[in-house]
């Protein structure tokens, strides 16, 4: 997840095990998450507001706190809107069980090439297993939920399942819908329509 500003990538060595993990130790320091509800808007938020954090840890510059705070916010609105659309249009309901049946074959092409999350996710695995869990959530919330939808989506559009374009067309007009619901349902971040995906 992006934040307002430039991006200094010579400031660290992304691919330092050792300095990533210093890194992730002084955001815990500085902020640790509460154990929310699962899947939540305010697990969201906690782990928007933290992975921004450890971001930052690799930065030469310095970010607004409020910046930062909206940013989290925002971000965290928007994964609540996806989960309510999917509850709502397509009767989705969130279990760890499935989410983890789902990480299990998402994790070798995917998590183990991200260094940063996964030394983030073992130092929060060593404050308290369920942060790491949560943070997973809040990585793979969007992905996850359009995953279990999909089909009952492409069904309904009546999608032709060897189209590329058809399915491209078919998310983005998911996400459009998601983006209405955001407007609706949390127009104080209306203001904030350009802000991190």
């Amino acid at each position: 997840m992006d934040i307002e500003g430039e991006t200094n990538e010579g400031s660290f060595d992304a691919g330092d095990p050792s300095e990533l993990r210093e890194q992730a130790e002084e955001t815990l320091a500085e902020f640790t998450p509460s154990e929310e509800e699962a899947f939540s808007r305010a697990s969201f938020e906690e782990h928007a507001y933290v992975y921004t954090l450890f971001q930052q840890q690799g930065e030469d510059y310095a970010v607004e706190e409020e910046n930062t705070v909206s940013s989290a916010e925002w971000i965290a609105a928007e994964l609540d809107a996806w989960r309510t659309f999917a509850e709502e249009d397509y009767g989705f309901s969130y279990t760890r069980e499935n989410f983890e049946a789902y990480m299990n074959e998402q994790e070798e092409q995917v998590l183990q090439e991200d260094t940063e999350l996964q030394v983030l996710l073992d130092v929060l695995e060593s404050e308290n297993p369920e942060l790491s869990a949560q943070q997973l959530e809040f990585q793979y919330a969007k992905s996850f939920i359009w995953q279990q939808i999909r089909e009952d989506a492409a069904a309904d559009a009546e999608v032709n399942p060897s189209s590329t374009q058809e399915w491209n067309q078919l998310y983005f007009e998911v996400e459009q819908n998601v983006f209405e619901q955001l407007q609706e349902n949390y127009p104080e971040l209306n203001s904030s329509a350009d802000g991190p995906e």
